[in-house]
């Protein structure tokens, strides 16, 4: 997308300020919702001191309406920086978060994680049980034809990493107070896998909302996988026909609309995912 033109005369650092710190929200630092965003820590923290004279960029205020919190808007950031938007545009590149949090708290979560049924689809974080509804038939297609490229990729080009398809637990660092559910993983380290489990960080994680997944969830899930080691972490999203794309060890972030084709920033871009929902 071009960089729109701006007046400097509208753009109000004080105001912009103000609308940052509430899309930061009181529940993470400011390093938190840099690396989140995919901005340098230095550089987030002087815009929400309100020290630039000038508006930050329109990719910049892309990454940080897309984990805003507070009901900050991509619309708003770009108002308060003297942007101008059509109304087609209000609803470019959404938050993750959602205003529900869809979360079933137990007193005791760990406990009742370990003795679900066999079959159960729930997740475990924040030691807090998210329970995953069946995916709808298209989200299942998605899925099963990310996972159908990325095999044909691997098989072909880096042999060393194997792809996984959902329902396969993964059980960050081995702790079994962080067990996820991603629509798909890739991992290197095939000796981490263990009855069909995998306990440490994947490489790669793609997540389909929709695909048992509640969207409310993929802020914590994406601070959860960066802070455990997961250098990739892909976000589609169908319906909306957007995907993030975080590259936590380059700190940096891509965005797509959809139809498009998805490169795979650990793979040098050697991997693309054609993906028409």
């Amino acid at each position: 997308m071009p960089r729109k033109s701006t007046r400097n005369d509208q753009y109000n650092k004080d105001e912009y300020a103000v609308l940052l710190r509430k899309a930061k929200g009181e529940g993470r630092n400011q390093r938190e919702f840099a690396a989140e965003a995919g901005i340098s820590v230095p550089h987030m923290c002087k815009m929400l001191n309100g020290v630039f004279e000038v508006p930050p960029t329109q990719t910049t205020l892309q990454k940080i309406a897309t984990v805003a919190v507070g009901g900050v808007t991509y619309a708003q950031l770009m108002e308060v920086c003297g942007y101008e938007i059509t109304p087609e545009e209000k609803n470019f590149f959404p938050s993750i978060y959602a205003k529900n949090s869809g979360v079933k708290k137990k007193a005791e979560p760990l406990k009742e994680f370990r003795n679900l049924p066999e079959g159960t689809h729930a997740e475990l974080f924040d030691y807090q049980m998210h329970y995953l509804k069946s995916p709808a038939v298209s989200q299942s297609r998605l899925c099963r034809d990310l996972c159908t490229q990325l095999n044909d990729f691997v098989s072909r080009y880096k042999k060393q990493y194997e792809v996984f398809q959902s329902p396969f637990p993964v059980f960050l660092n081995n702790e079994d107070a962080k067990c996820l559910l991603p629509s798909i993983c890739v991992v290197g380290s095939r000796e981490n896998v263990q009855e069909e489990v995998y306990y440490g960080a994947p490489d790669l994680v793609i997540d389909v909302i929709g695909h048992g997944n509640e969207q409310s969830t993929y802020g914590s899930k994406l601070f959860k996988y960066r802070e455990n080691g997961v250098r990739e972490y892909v976000i589609v999203d169908p319906m909306r026909k957007i995907v993030f794309d975080y590259d936590f060890k380059n700190n940096n972030t891509e965005v797509y609309k959809l139809p498009s084709d998805v490169s795979i920033q650990m793979f040098n871009g050697l991997c693309k995912l054609r993906i028409r929902p």
